[in-house]
């Protein structure tokens, strides 16, 4: 132990002292920015569930306010099984 005291008390020491602690930063910026993008892509794909969740209730609305005829045949056109 004290070996390693008296290595970190020299010039040289410090260098290295000072080089760990800089790529101790390094690496935890790199974890945070990961987990900023992870929040980020997660917040994205809330946003686009949420339009595409809102677009299928407008559609559903459109259709229910839809006479009963008018709704078949509209069904008419997106049925693949007629020929």
């Amino acid at each position: 132990m004290s070996i390693i005291l008296a290595f970190l008390s020299t010039s040289l020491g410090k260098y290295v002292l000072g080089a760990g602690a800089a790529l101790i930063a390094a690496i935890g910026w790199g974890i945070k920015q990961r987990m900023a993008g992870k929040a980020e892509e997660r917040a994205k794909q809330a946003a686009a569930e949420t339009a595409a969740v809102n677009s299928a209730k407008q559609v559903q609305t459109q259709v229910d306010q839809m006479k009963p005829d008018d709704a078949r045949k509209e069904l008419g056109t997106w049925d693949k099984s007629k020929p």
